[in-house]
């Protein structure tokens, strides 16, 4: 992991692929603090700033016990990781689809490829 001043915005990302890709499940503890940190080469309040930076409800300290995944939290980080991207990264992306002209049949038959599935988009859809 890189470290300096943004590391935990890298551990951050990390944690989100985590919890998106069902790597850790709701109900389910996350390492420990001092865990995350020795394997990340990282002050713990470096991965404490990671931890405490995603969205509220997400997680739920077990004082004593520790970090689980809250009941709904994958959902609400779904849902949050959503809208985010919608807001910060799709303009961009929209103005890049107009300004190359692709399709609508470009654009879904790559979607679907990137998504694993290859089979062709229906040109009535497109």
């Amino acid at each position: 992991m890189r470290h300096g001043r943004y590391a935990y915005r890298e551990l951050r990302k990390e944690l989100i692929r985590l919890l998106l890709s069902g790597h850790v499940e709701e109900g389910e503890a996350l390492p420990p603090v001092r865990t995350l940190a020795k394997r990340h080469d990282l002050n713990p309040l470096t991965v404490g700033k990671a931890i405490h930076t995603l969205p509220p409800g997400i997680l739920r300290l077990v004082p004593g016990v520790g970090m689980f995944v809250a009941a709904g939290g994958v959902e609400r980080l779904r849902a949050f990781e959503r809208a985010s991207f919608l807001q910060d990264q799709w303009p961009a992306i929209a103005d890049e689809i107009r300004r190359l002209q692709l399709t609508r049949c470009e654009l879904l038959q790559t979607t679907a490829v990137a998504a694993g599935d290859a089979r062709t988009p229906d040109p009535v859809d497109a």
